[in-house]
């Protein structure tokens, strides 16, 4: 499966709004953060 990320410029036929960039909370960014530790990829 692939996703295309990418932005689309109203020439390509996107007009609606370009939705906010999703944030992570602080309490799973230091779940996430601890894990990675663990697994050697801090």
């Amino acid at each position: 499966m692939g996703i295309d990320a990418t932005r689309k410029w109203a020439a390509e036929g996107f007009t609606r709004p370009w939705p906010k960039e999703i944030v992570m909370d602080t309490v799973t960014k230091s779940r996430i953060d601890a894990i990675w530790k663990n697994l050697g990829l801090d």
